[in-house]
């Protein structure tokens, strides 16, 4: 685990859901087909430079955002769906959103900072 509460995959399959919230996946390696879906949140993915995968990203409302240094040789590539192989191929990761964006990008996602906490009346609370 990363200070910011992601996961960082070294083998294995990832399989991540949410209804209300979003999905921050940083991948190093996969061996198994893996998953992220969320309905109503932003999907972030973090991959590898070498990573050998396929993948799936796509929204019902929202965009994909792919990473222009990602090395993804593209099979299709709309606003709405990017699908293509990374380096040699491998592991298919299937990446959903239906509300929200889907952001995959080359490397590892550095830490979010939280907002600061504030009361009722907008001062900031410690």
């Amino acid at each position: 685990r990363s200070a910011d509460r992601g996961h960082r995959v070294t083998r294995g399959a990832v399989i991540a859901s949410t209804v209300n919230g979003p999905i921050r996946l940083s991948v190093a390696k996969l061996t198994a087909d893996s998953r992220a879906t969320t309905v109503n949140g932003q999907l972030e993915l973090g991959l590898a430079a070498d990573l050998d995968a396929d993948l799936d990203a796509s929204v019902v409302n929202g965009v994909v955002d792919v990473d222009a240094n990602l090395p993804l040789m593209k099979t299709e590539s709309t606003r709405q769906r990017v699908a293509g192989r990374l380096n040699k191929g491998g592991p298919r990761i299937v990446a959903q959103a239906t509300n929200g964006r889907v952001r995959v990008q080359s490397g590892k996602l550095e830490p979010r900072v939280p907002a600061p906490r504030r009361d009722r009346r907008g001062a900031r609370r410690p």
